[in-house]
C-alpha cells in the first residue's frame, strides 16, 4: 500500500517537484535554514486564503443559503485568523528566546512578519507555493467541481488537521536548526512534509489508503460511506 501511496505519479509529480525545488535552492545557497522555515510556516495563511476562495465557490455554485455562507466565512476568516496568530506568537516568542537577530518581540506579529518577509529569496518558495496551491485548486478543486459535491461547513474544518501537523513539523524542524544542525532541520521538514501531502492526496475514491482507513480507524458508530466522505473532505 505504502508503494502506491509514495511512488511518484501524475497525482503526486507536483510534490516532488517542490521538494526537489527546496532543497536545490538550499544545497545551492540561494535559501537560508530560516527563509524555508518560515516559508513553510508561511504556507499556514495561504491554505487559508486559498480555502475562502474555495468556499466563495461552494457559495456561489452550490444551492446552500447564500446568506448562511457568507456568515460561515466571515466566521472562518476571524477563527482561522486567531489561529494563525496564536501560531505566530508562539513560534516568534520562541525565536526571541534563541536571541534570533530581527525578532524582539514575540507578541509584535506585524513587525516580525515584516521582517521575515524580508529574508533573503524567501519570495521565490513562497511564489512557487502559491502556484502550487493554484495549480491543486485549478486542476482538482474547480475541473472536478467538487465546489458541488461539499459544503462550506464540511470543507471549512479541513485545513485545521492538517496545518496542525505541519505546524508540529516546522516547530520541530526548528528545534533541530537551532540546537543541532540547520541542514538536518531543513531534510527533515521537507521529508516529513512530502510525506504527509502524499499521503493526503492518495486519500480518493477507491484507493488502498482509503479503504484501509475505513477499515482500521472506522467509528462503530459512523457508517463506512459517511466516514469515507469525512476522511475526503478533510484532504481539501
Amino acid at each position: 500500500m505504502w508503494k502506491l501511496v509514495l511512488y511518484p505519479n501524475k497525482a503526486n509529480a507536483n510534490l516532488y517537484i517542490a521538494a526537489a525545488f527546496v532543497l536545490f535552492l538550499y544545497f545551492t545557497g540561494t535559501l537560508s535554514a530560516m527563509a524555508i522555515l518560515f516559508a513553510y510556516f508561511l504556507e499556514t495563511i495561504i491554505i487559508g486564503l486559498f480555502m475562502v476562495i474555495k468556499m466563495c465557490f461552494i457559495t456561489i455554485y452550490s444551492h446552500e443559503n447564500k446568506g448562511s455562507n457568507i456568515g460561515k466565512i466571515f466566521f472562518f476568516c476571524v477563527h482561522y485568523g486567531g489561529f494563525v496568530a496564536i501560531q505566530s506568537i508562539f513560534a516568534f516568542t520562541f525565536l526571541e528566546v534563541d536571541k534570533t537577530d530581527g525578532i524582539v518581540n514575540g507578541f509584535n506579529i506585524l513587525e516580525n512578519y515584516r521582517y521575515v518577509l524580508q529574508l533573503e529569496n524567501i519570495w521565490l518558495l513562497l511564489g512557487f507555493t502559491i502556484l502550487s496551491h493554484f495549480y491543486t485548486l485549478t486542476t482538482v478543486f474547480i475541473n472536478e467541481k467538487r465546489y458541488k459535491q461539499i459544503t462550506t461547513f464540511e470543507i471549512m474544518v479541513a485545513p485545521y488537521i492538517r496545518i496542525i501537523v505541519q505546524q508540529f513539523v516546522v516547530i520541530l524542524a526548528g528545534f533541530f536548526m537551532f540546537w543541532s544542525s540547520a541542514t538536518a532541520a531543513v531534510l527533515l521538514l521537507v521529508f516529513i512534509r512530502t510525506f504527509v501531502d502524499c499521503c493526503i492526496i492518495a486519500i480518493k475514491d477507491d484507493s488502498p489508503l482509503l479503504e484501509w482507513l475505513v477499515k482500521q480507524k472506522r467509528p462503530p458508530e459512523i457508517t463506512e460511506e459517511v466516514f469515507r466522505k469525512q476522511l475526503k473532505n478533510l484532504t481539501e
